[in-house]
Parts: structure tokens; C-alpha cells; sequence
């Protein structure tokens, strides 16, 4: 017998944004242990110390401002994908009206003759 819980844990694998947040959460998880066991930070603290005409620690400062402007434009991006995939929608819902009364066909027909 198949349980609700079953059903809502089968439902959130099929979910690719539940995959997708599962996949990014490991990453991190183990990026984060590799780093921490190399002792990273240190390591880039020290050399952007001996190299500090380079301004190395700055970087760090962009690394981590940066996913800001990326999500702004991620947002525009999917609200342009959602207008152009309505209008897409829209086009269709057309198209079906006219081969329904046979003029989008009879137009195609007359076309390709001339």
C-alpha cells in the first residue's frame, strides 16, 4: 500500500527543482569540506598577503557581490521567457482555430501553387 508520505517523497523526485537544490546543497557540502580540510582560506590569505599589488583580496569582495546582479538578471530573463512562451501559446491557440476551418489549409495550398 502505497502511503501518502510515499506519494508526496516520489512526487518532491520527480521535482526538478527539488533535484536540482538536492544536487546544489551537495556540491557546496562537499566543496566546503574539501576546502575547509586544505585549510583554503589561509592558504589565499597568505599568498594574497605576499602579493598584495595584485589586490587579490578584492576579488573575494566581487566573488561574493556578484551572484546579486546575476540573480536580477536571471529574474528579467524567466519573466521574458514567461511573456514570449504566452505569446507562443497564443500563436498556437490560433494556428489550431484556423486548421479547424480549413483556411489556414486552404491558404497553404493556394500559396504553394503561385
Amino acid at each position: 500500500m502505497v502511503t501518502p508520505r510515499k506519494r508526496l517523497f516520489s512526487r518532491l523526485l520527480k521535482d526538478r527543482r527539488v533535484t536540482d537544490l538536492a544536487i546544489v546543497i551537495a556540491i557546496s557540502l562537499i566543496l566546503w569540506n574539501v576546502l575547509a580540510s586544505f585549510e583554503a582560506y589561509e592558504w589565499f590569505f597568505e599568498y594574497s598577503r605576499d602579493h598584495e599589488d595584485w589586490d587579490l583580496d578584492e576579488l573575494i569582495l566581487f566573488i561574493v557581490a556578484f551572484p546579486l546582479p546575476l540573480l536580477w538578471y536571471t529574474i528579467r530573463r524567466s519573466r521574458d521567457l514567461a511573456v514570449q512562451s504566452k505569446n507562443v501559446w497564443r500563436s498556437n491557440a490560433s494556428l489550431a482555430i484556423c486548421a479547424r476551418s480549413n483556411r489556414w489549409v486552404r491558404w497553404l495550398a493556394e500559396w504553394r501553387m503561385n
